[in-house]
């Protein structure tokens, strides 16, 4: 079974922290589960993070080809690249959005009945952006809809008898900050289910990472998520709906509710993080709508190649330093 992938939306970020893991990552894992064998990954160059992230597809067993646009594609354009196969089927795909899709493996190729995967959004019925067509189909389709700008006209044209599916979960979306909250909200709450993610569940809702350090005076407000290796600092809050990602330092006092943090993010002591997504030193709130950049390192910044350390680590520094100066005298006054 093969998947054609695109983006159609310039803003959607598909490196975007759900759970403790990219987007992307989520969506090449749900298709491999169903039985999606081999990927045609068509990303703009300002994507290479994702197409480096995914690679080859190796570690999920898979092929994985990539190709870069250089120029930003219509809606459909990526059709007219693919070799297809006269007696497949194939799932297609809009990266920006990822449904609960059915079980594809299981099935003969030639028995499977295209359909299209809707989802209510406010009680009103909207495409998904993904189906299942056959492979010989695909590109008339595409080129269709991109003529007519509508695709039951486009489905009409190209003779395909399609069934329409509503999903009964909601899609996870990250084409907006909003959105990315939104998906990580439903994740928590299991209303998508069957995600991979790593962490023991320590009470009910709360999820913690390997390796990550929670003081017994950190409370936990189900659900949320701490990722591997994360610093939780003494006194702090964390949720509910609230995902701290790999690696990342929240220091005393900090409360982080209705957000994620992205991974490789410090947090300074004292802060109130709510409705917001983090990435290192750039905050946006989804109430306000509001977009800052955070210029002082002790109050958030890039523990991957930030001038600060977190105080964990100068903690510990400091104490073999001062151990190291205990113990040279020592030996000196002997």
């Amino acid at each position: 079974m093969k998947a054609i992938l695109y983006v159609s939306h310039p803003e959607a970020q598909l490196m975007a922290q759900v759970l403790d893991r990219p987007y992307i990552q989520h969506v090449v894992e749900q298709l491999v589960r169903r039985g999606v064998d081999r990927i045609d990954l068509f990303l703009r160059a300002s994507d290479k993070s994702a197409a480096s992230l995914l690679g080859d597809g190796t570690r999920w067993g898979i092929s994985i080809e990539g190709r870069l646009l250089t120029e930003s594609p219509s809606r459909w354009d990526f059709a007219a690249c693919c070799d297809c196969d006269e007696k497949g089927l194939a799932v297609f795909g809009d990266l920006g959005r990822l449904p609960a899709l059915p079980e594809l493996g299981e099935a003969d190729p030639l028995t499977l009945k295209p359909a299209i995967y809707f989802h209510d959004e406010n009680r009103i019925s909207r495409w998904t952006g993904w189906g299942l067509l056959p492979e010989r189909d695909i590109p008339e389709f595409a080129a269709t809809a991109v003529k007519h700008d509508n695709w039951r006209v486009a489905l009409l044209e190209c003779g395909v008898c399609v069934d329409k599916v509503f999903t009964e979960q909601p899609s996870l979306c990250v084409t907006t900050p909003r959105y990315v909250i939104e998906a990580n909200r439903a994740a928590l709450e299991s209303q998508f289910s069957g995600l991979y993610f790593d962490g023991s569940e320590r009470n009910s809702g709360v999820w913690i990472g390997r390796g990550a350090k929670v003081p017994t005076t950190a409370i936990l407000h189900a659900p949320c998520l701490i990722g591997e290796d994360a610093w939780i600092g003494e006194d702090c809050h964390v949720g509910p709906h609230a995902v701290i990602g790999r690696r990342c330092v929240v220091e005393r006092n900090t409360r982080v509710c209705r957000s994620v943090v992205a991974e490789g993010t410090y947090l300074g002591p004292g802060l109130d993080v709510t409705d917001s997504v983090v990435v290192r030193n750039k905050i946006h709130n989804v109430r306000l709508d509001v977009d800052l950049e955070i210029d002082e390192p002790h109050v958030a910044s890039n523990l991957m190649q930030g001038p600060l350390l977190p105080t964990w680590l100068r903690v510990t520094l400091f104490t073999i330093l001062i151990a190291s100066v205990l113990l040279l005298v020592g030996r000196l006054g002997r």
